[in-house]
Parts: structure tokens; C-alpha cells; sequence
């Protein structure tokens, strides 16, 4: 009898301490649970970068063209504005150098190799806002724009003429870029024409070239647009600069349906088309570029106000037919 109670006393005894060493485990787990979560938070707080996508904001499509905006595939936020005018400029650059912060970094380093100027911009990027960095990533042929960006953004005061007279070409459309230099520093609205200027950069180019007025420059085009209403707040430009804007301007606009023939005709009798392209081949939200021409044959040149390299290539009309959401065709 003795030794049964005894037994039934240890089994007792061996039940009580594994529950105690349970409880004691979830204690800790849960413990642990909470540190992590805390630490998480903190590190997400003190990090804000880390969880900014690479996209903004996406093009959303409405049915009535006043209402329509299409937002450039580069912008910046407003508090980037003041920036630091002390650039590093040492040669020796090592991987250490460059912060862990910095949006895409591996790939920006990568490329690297084939663009050197660009480790000085890594090693001083403090100095440059994210969407500059992503900028290049997308397109370093911006890298020489966004190496000067912090001594010459934004460009304010006196107005300075701005000179096109050699980019006209009679019977030719011009290519001007959103980040030339000589326009790319002043502001659109809360951004620089570079990264959120393309609906006026293009419409500058269909402008100079039919008309030869080389006074609309991409930055008199900017103005333009946003003293009368077409630039959007964190937004973009409006579909009706295209419209009425062009109007105004001494243009003759005409909205066309996304029809092959049709825009091979209009293309034919020189008339340019500005078309709102989605996300694709020349954007990650929205953006403008020009249908210029048909090849002999039939692939179709195009100005991208962002792109030296897209603008040099003659596409398929289905590829491009696939990423366009409006097109509005020129004459005078």
C-alpha cells in the first residue's frame, strides 16, 4: 500500500513539473515573440525607406479625358528639395562605402562596372533622393543629370533664355529629353521637369517641330501647363494639355481610335501622335511619348522624352498598340 502511494505521489510530482517547465517555455516563446516584434517595428520606424515601393502610384484610367491624368514614371517627394552641396569626389571607392539604405543597391553597384561616375553618386547618396537613384537604375543614361542634381536643383531666380534654335530641323520632329540640363533642374509643379515633365517635354517637341517656334521650349511648355491647370498635384499632367492645351498653344489636336491603319495614315501625312502609354517598354506607371513616322517597313519611330535609346529604336505597331491608353494627333 505504502509503495503504491508512493508511486502515485511521484507520478503527481513528474505531472506538476512538466507542466511548470511548459508553462515556463511559453513564457519564453511569447517573450521572445514580443522582443521580436518590438525590434521589427523600431528597425521599420527608423527605416522608413525599406518598405517604399518602387512605384508610387499607379495610372488609374477614366473614362472622361478631362479627368485624366497621366503621371510620369519618375517623381520626388517635396522634402527632398533642400540637399546638401558637399559632394565627395575621392576616387578610391570601395562596396563598404556605400549605405545600406539605399533602394536597390546591388543593382545599382552592379552597374557600377560600366558607368563609374555612378560610385560617386553611391558614395554621396544622402545627397540624392530615391527616385533620382531608381531613375538610374532604369536609365543611367540620366547619370550625368543626377550627378549635378544636388548643386543645381532646383534652379530658381532670373529665368535664363533657353536656346533651341539648333535642335529644329525643318519637316522634323526635335527629340528633347525631360533631363536636359538646360530644363531639367527648373520645377514642374513640386517636381523638376525631369522627372515628372513628359506630358509638356513632348508636347514642346510636336510644337517646335511643326511650327518652328523654338521660343516653346520644354520649360515655357512646363510653365504653361501648370499656370493653367493641366499639372495635376501628385498626379501628373493632364490628358486635356493634350487637347485644349495644344488648342491654345496653335495647334490642331484630334483624338484618334487605337486603330493600326489609322495611325499609320495620320503618321503618313506628317501629322505626329502623343500617346499616354501604360505600364510597359517605356514606364513602370505612366507616361507620353511621340509616334513620329513609319518605316518603309512599317515599324514606327518614336521620341520618348525620357530615352535616348528607346527613340532610337523603330518598333512594332502591336507592342506599342498593347501599352497605349489615349493618342492625340497633331497638324497645324
Amino acid at each position: 500500500m505504502d509503495n503504491s502511494q508512493d508511486k502515485y505521489r511521484q507520478v503527481r510530482y513528474e505531472r506538476r513539473r512538466k507542466k511548470k517547465i511548459y508553462r515556463l517555455a511559453m513564457v519564453c516563446t511569447l517573450f521572445l515573440i514580443c522582443c521580436g516584434l518590438i525590434a521589427f517595428i523600431t528597425y521599420k520606424i527608423f527605416n522608413p525607406s525599406l518598405i517604399k515601393g518602387n512605384d508610387l502610384r499607379d495610372e488609374v484610367v477614366f473614362i472622361n479625358e478631362k479627368d485624366n491624368v497621366s503621371k510620369d514614371s519618375n517623381t520626388i517627394p517635396e522634402e527632398t528639395n533642400t540637399i546638401s552641396e558637399n559632394i565627395d569626389t575621392t576616387d578610391t571607392i570601395s562596396v563598404d562605402d556605400y549605405s545600406m539604405d539605399i533602394p536597390n543597391r546591388d543593382e545599382l553597384i552592379d552597374l557600377t562596372n560600366d558607368y563609374p561616375d555612378l560610385k560617386e553618386i553611391l558614395k554621396n547618396s544622402n545627397n540624392y533622393p530615391d527616385d533620382l537613384l531608381e531613375l538610374i537604375l532604369r536609365n543611367p543614361e540620366t547619370i550625368d543629370f543626377v550627378k549635378n542634381f544636388p548643386t543645381k536643383y532646383p534652379t530658381t531666380g532670373k529665368e535664363e533664355y533657353i536656346d533651341i534654335t539648333d535642335d529644329y530641323k525643318d519637316g522634323k520632329i526635335p527629340h528633347f529629353l525631360q533631363w536636359d540640363q538646360r530644363w531639367g533642374y527648373y520645377n514642374y509643379g513640386n517636381s523638376p521637369i525631369a522627372l515628372s515633365g513628359c506630358g509638356p517635354t513632348a508636347l514642346s517637341m510636336v510644337i517646335v517641330g511643326l511650327t518652328g517656334n523654338t521660343d516653346k521650349n520644354p520649360k515655357v511648355v512646363s510653365d504653361f501647363s501648370y499656370e493653367k491647370g493641366y499639372y495635376v498635384d501628385g498626379a501628373g499632367t493632364s490628358w486635356t494639355l493634350m487637347s485644349e492645351g495644344a488648342e491654345a498653344l496653335g495647334l490642331k489636336s484630334k483624338v484618334l481610335p487605337l486603330d493600326e491603319n489609322i495611325i499609320k495614315s495620320n503618321l503618313r501625312d506628317g501629322k505626329p501622335i502623343i500617346v499616354s502609354v501604360r505600364k510597359g517598354d517605356f514606364t513602370t506607371t505612366g507616361h507620353f511619348i511621340i509616334l513620329t513616322g513609319v518605316t518603309d517597313e512599317g515599324k514606327i519611330t518614336v521620341n520618348d522624352p525620357n530615352s535616348i535609346s528607346r527613340s532610337n529604336k523603330e518598333w512594332d505597331i502591336d507592342v506599342l498598340m498593347g501599352q497605349i491608353n489615349n493618342l492625340w494627333a497633331f497638324s497645324v
